[in-house]
């Protein structure tokens, strides 16, 4: 008889290694049929543990969850950034639509995947048309057309604005553009995120035969979101149509705003969209993204080695202040000798901390507007100033985890709620009191983003604990090192 991993106390695993001789360990490369909370959470961390190597990790797994977070970084923290997703495409035999695979999944399996994020049957509905959509776009992706994919902000003929704030559906619709690679063997995605378009135009856009589809599109109720979401089978286009990819469909659509005050906003959207430097915000999103992958390696090598590792142990100290009671609570639990065990339970609570840190950092130094109403100017500015440094250190290939760990509880003392996307909004819950800035240890900051700070270690000698200097165009150890930033 086996027994169930959760009924084994995890000090009495460690204590007591025989009594898990019958234990079914989580196995991450097999997808149960009912995901958890914590599997949605994780679910980049599975991803990485099924190709792990003795070493490392295989190639192609770090390069597909670092594109999975720079994705998130920008649907997340950068409001007018335009992400661009790459994945394989295995053509059918026929020549008409394949297989779009990323990690050994279909995009239908990993639609399916994406639906255990939805809590009501309010927005599982949203779920279950998007594994539709999936069907339908690997079935008739081809040379030359584009597939488009609108998924408008929930409305209230659909669910309540609890229901959608809770499931991240409150705030943006979802602008999706589906084509081929230029070498037909993989397939693009391409999105953005856009508040203020009415319900109402994206009806009036479909069923006008003057669309930029073409053709009258039969939208079942014009104030439901999910009818205007099952329209997407005569969602096509020729590709050249959308030369702005998504940014061209929010165009189309603001012609059929009646409400002048919402179309103004929408009209300065697009001029945002516009005017943005997407390359720029790409590599804006690259340097978080890197240090998220870190983070989730460390995060599986703790779950497969049962205790939490020396990063991850200094995260959960770093931010001892600032735990919300219910986290606290678990935390405390998992804490043994001078370490803690490594749960899937505290993982999720770690994994949704570090996603909090990363987007409100990221955004601060965008300037993304809905963050910075959230935090006072001078924190704000200081955690501006920190987050440049950290990504100059880490371009250098210097060592960051304590000076990060600084910009980590100045950003947990905001408790800010940032976020957007596949994955939705996020709030850590951490403990907002007390004088923020008492965190904020970081010696010697300019205006300019210049700093001191002390690094583990020089990545060019390997000396330990050297006092570093970051500014603009340099940076150097007290060991003699020095780089010029590129």
């Amino acid at each position: 008889m086996t027994v169930a991993v959760a009924e084994l106390d995890p000090i009495t695993r460690i204590q007591n290694p025989e009594l898990s001789a019958g234990v079914e360990i989580f196995d991450p490369k097999i997808i149960p049929e009912t995901r958890t909370r914590e599997d949605c959470i994780l679910g980049d961390v599975d991803d990485l543990a099924r190709f792990r190597t003795a070493d490392g990790y295989e190639p192609h797994a770090i390069n597909s969850v670092k594109q999975n977070k720079v994705t998130a970084v920008q649907e997340g923290a950068l409001p007018y950034a335009r992400s661009h997703v790459k994945h394989e495409f295995q053509t059918s035999a026929e020549g008409r639509g394949g297989l779009i695979m990323d990690l050994g999944r279909t995009a239908v399996e990993t639609a399916m995947r994406g639906m255990d994020w939805y809590r009501f049957e309010a927005t599982k509905a949203r779920g279950e048309i998007e594994i539709e959509h999936a069907v339908h776009n690997q079935e008739n992706l081809r040379e030359g057309v584009a597939l488009v994919k609108i998924s408008p902000k929930m409305t209230r003929k659909d669910g309540s604005l609890e229901v959608a704030k809770t499931d991240g559906v409150a705030d943006a619709d979802s602008l999706q553009v589906y084509k081929l690679g230029e070498d037909e063997k993989s397939a693009i995605t391409e999105c953005i995120l856009v508040p203020d378009v009415p319900i109402q135009a994206w009806a009036s856009m479909l069923e006008d035969s003057k669309n930029i589809f073409g053709k009258s599109i039969v939208v079942e109720d014009p104030e439901s979101a999910l009818a205007v979401m099952k329209a997407y089978e005569d969602m096509e286009v020729s590709v050249d149509e959308l030369p702005e990819g998504p940014i061209s469909v929010l165009v189309a659509v603001s012609e059929y705003i009646e409400d002048p005050i919402a179309k103004d906003k929408v009209t300065k959207h697009i001029d945002l969209f516009r005017a943005a430097d997407q390359q720029e915000l790409s590599e804006q999103a690259l340097v978080p993204a890197e240090r998220w992958l870190q983070f989730d390696m460390s995060i599986d090598q703790s779950l497969a080695f049962g205790l939490a590792n020396r990063d991850i142990e200094q995260f959960i100290e770093d931010l001892q202040d600032r735990w919300g009671d219910e986290d606290r609570k678990v935390i405390q639990n998992h804490r043994f000798d001078n370490g803690y065990i490594m749960t899937r339970e505290l993982a999720a609570i770690l994994q949704n901390a570090e996603r909090n840190i990363i987007l409100t950092a990221t955004a601060v130094v965008a300037g993304n507007a809905s963050v910075l109403k959230q935090i006072t100017p001078e924190v704000a500015k200081a955690i501006y100033r920190n987050e440049i440094a950290i990504q100059n250190a880490h371009r250098a290939g210097f060592e960051i985890s304590a000076f990060a760990g600084d910009n980590g509880r100045l950003i947990a003392s905001q408790n800010v709620k940032v976020g957007g996307g596949c994955s939705g909004s996020n709030v850590a819950n951490f403990k907002a009191d007390g004088d923020p800035l008492a965190f904020d240890s970081i010696t010697d900051q300019k205006d300019d983003g210049d700093c001191e700070f002390i690094s583990k270690s020089c990545p060019e000698c390997g000396t330990k604990n050297v006092k570093t200097i970051v500014t603009k165009t340099h940076i150097s150890g007290s060991c003699g090192c020095s780089k010029t930033k590129s």
